[in-house]
């Protein structure tokens, strides 16, 4: 009897530190998922930034010459698809922590975030039809009539605020991700 008890207590020891070193390895690699979504988040921003600029430009009235154009959408185009190649590595990332052996709590953890990383990819899909739409009318840009720069200018407007909700969901997503652990922060090893 106190053999069967010895070896029953063995193997839940044996279960316990397997199950820690499950977290161990979910915690390192959301952390490696986080260092990809602040890189896609860098890209993000410098884009945005770019976008504002020819924007202001054209709300101002101010030509811009369809090179211009044609080379600042070029380098917004080639951020978001860096954006979009760290959101990928990201849910990868994220994909092989819920293939762990992992408590309710932190498979919940994980579900959100990966939500939190499609809607950010969908942003940045969304986003990419800016430069897309800029490149398409660039002459218009450049100040050949007036009132296709204001269609276009609206165009942009109507799209960045369909990027805002998706922006919005995709940060409520997280918020419930990370209310998980301020709930339940021995389930996270903390």
């Amino acid at each position: 009897m106190l053999a069967m008890m010895l070896g029953l207590m063995a193997l839940m020891a044996i279960f316990a530190s397997s199950c820690a070193n499950d977290v161990s390895t979910a915690n390192e690699l959301v952390k490696e998922s986080e260092s990809q979504r602040a890189a896609a988040m860098d890209e993000l921003r410098k884009s945005t930034g770019a976008i504002d600029g020819l924007m202001h430009s054209a709300v101002a009235g101010q030509p811009i010459p369809a090179n211009d154009t044609q080379a600042t959408t070029a380098a917004i185009i080639d951020n978001l698809n860096r954006a979009l190649g760290d959101l990928a590595a990201r849910d990868a990332r994220l994909q092989d922590a819920q293939k762990l052996d992992l408590n309710d709590n932190y498979q919940e953890y994980l579900r959100l975030l990966r939500e939190n990383n499609s809607k950010l990819t969908d942003t940045v899909n969304a986003i990419t039809m800016i430069p897309l739409m800029l490149q398409k009318d660039q002459e218009t840009l450049a100040g050949s009539d007036q009132a296709k720069t204001q269609a276009v200018i609206n165009q942009v407007y109507s799209l960045q605020i369909q990027i805002g909700q998706l922006y919005r969901e995709s940060e409520t997503l997280r918020t419930q991700a990370d209310n998980i652990i301020q709930d339940n922060p021995g389930d996270f090893g903390k």
